[in-house]
């Protein structure tokens, strides 16, 4: 299967169902802070990699930015690459700083309130996936 991003106007369309794939976060969080979604919005995301039941979103966020779902799916993954965020679940609130993940179970909400404008790196695995 041929898994393509659409591209945008200043991002052609990739492969992302790469067999072998090096991720750089920085050097996408570059050139995704030059495009002017970026400018005008509270965050940016791009998808760097989805094969079968996993997803990496590379995403920046402005300072005081929000994100989370009311309902978990998947496992989710957040990597700090610069900046820091306050991440709140189940009651309970805590900090993740630079170089730092954060691991979020299946089946509850969770909230995130970026610091500093944060580059983060998402993972997300679907329930259904074994593991090896």
């Amino acid at each position: 299967m041929d898994n393509r991003t659409t591209g945008t106007e200043t991002r052609p369309p990739r492969t992302l169902d790469r067999p072998l794939a090096v991720i750089d976060p920085r050097a996408a969080a570059e050139l995704l802070m030059n495009e002017p979604g970026w400018q005008r919005d509270e965050k940016a995301s791009v998808t760097l990699e989805h094969t079968g039941p996993m997803r990496v979103v590379l995403t920046c966020l402005h300072g005081d930015a929000t994100m989370g779902a009311d309902v978990n799916d998947d496992w989710v993954c957040i990597d700090v690459v610069d900046g820091e965020v306050d991440v709140e679940r189940a009651g309970e609130r805590v900090r993740v700083t630079q170089g730092q993940r954060v691991v979020l179970s299946p089946d509850a909400g969770w909230a995130l309130t970026a610091l500093a404008d944060p580059t983060l790196l998402l993972s997300t695995f679907s329930p259904d996936s074994t593991g090896g």
